[in-house]
């Protein structure tokens, strides 16, 4: 008899113990995590609302975000120095759930040189529609070929698509195997070809990221250089997308883009 007593208040004890810690649990305000999931639309989670989030301010108070609308501000004679590998390179394919990235593993596969610092090209990814305006004009699509110094500083080279009659050689390497926008998120082996970049004129100007967290710093080399691509490239990108994502654009305050031209 004193045996089965103990038991049930050993378990009387544990059922106690448990209640109150869940009661307590239940009393406690539970921290809000950082939302990590970001849309293009208008509704809690849409570009209006990104500096809402933690870590995410400055989509909010930054004073140099992007993209813009470039325009000629001051005209200089300024070669862009930049050099890609003409071999394919070997990359790999995937979807963050937003859009098609691909990282390229080669080390200086390609390289850009801005006022002395060399920036490695370490992957590239697109946006319908443009993000960025030449005078005014948007394009169907923009490619951002992101590049990192040996410190972490960025910059990012912007490449205009327009709708045309022939299909981008560039694009056709790899438009097949654009992965979905859905999970599971499957990284994908691939050899490429970059892009050949017609790099005698372009804009240059001081911006930020232009996805969460929207850090500045971050240098935008916009070229000059409409490529074209077919309705059915264009269809196949827009299909591994859940929505254009392309950020309104940002007030310029009072920032100064160089065209830069032969």
């Amino acid at each position: 008899m004193y045996f089965k007593m103990s038991i049930a208040a050993q378990l009387g004890a544990v059922l106690l113990l448990l209640w109150l810690h869940y009661s307590s649990v239940s009393c406690q305000a539970v921290p809000a995590k950082p939302v990590k999931v970001y849309d293009y639309s208008n509704g809690p989670y849409g570009p209006a609302n990104w500096g809402n989030f933690p870590g995410w301010e400055k989509c909010k108070t930054g004073s140099q975000q992007s993209p813009i609308n470039v325009t000629r501000d001051v005209v200089v004679r300024i070669p862009l120095d930049v050099a890609y590998k003409w071999e394919p390179v070997a990359s790999d394919i995937y979807n963050d759930g937003h859009t098609p990235t691909v990282e390229v593993l080669v080390k200086n596969a390609g390289v850009v040189t801005i006022s002395g610092v060399k920036y490695e090209l370490v992957d590239f990814h697109f946006h319908t529609p443009s993000e960025h305006r030449i005078l005014g004009q948007s394009f169907s699509m923009e490619q951002h070929l992101v590049h990192k110094s040996a410190d972490g500083k960025i910059a990012v080279i912007a490449l205009f698509y327009n709708l045309g009659p022939l299909a981008s050689k560039f694009l056709a390497q790899f438009f097949d195997k654009l992965p979905p926008y859905t999970p599971p998120y499957v990284r994908t082996p691939i050899n490429i070809q970059l892009p050949l970049l017609q790099h005698n004129s372009y804009y240059r100007y001081d911006g930020s990221l232009t996805t969460p967290p929207c850090d500045e710093g971050v240098v935008w080399i916009v070229l000059d250089q409409i490529s074209s691509l077919s309705s059915d490239q264009l269809q196949k990108l827009k299909a591994s997308k859940p929505e254009d994502n392309a950020r309104p654009l940002q007030a310029r305050n009072g920032r100064k883009v160089t065209y830069s031209t032969k």
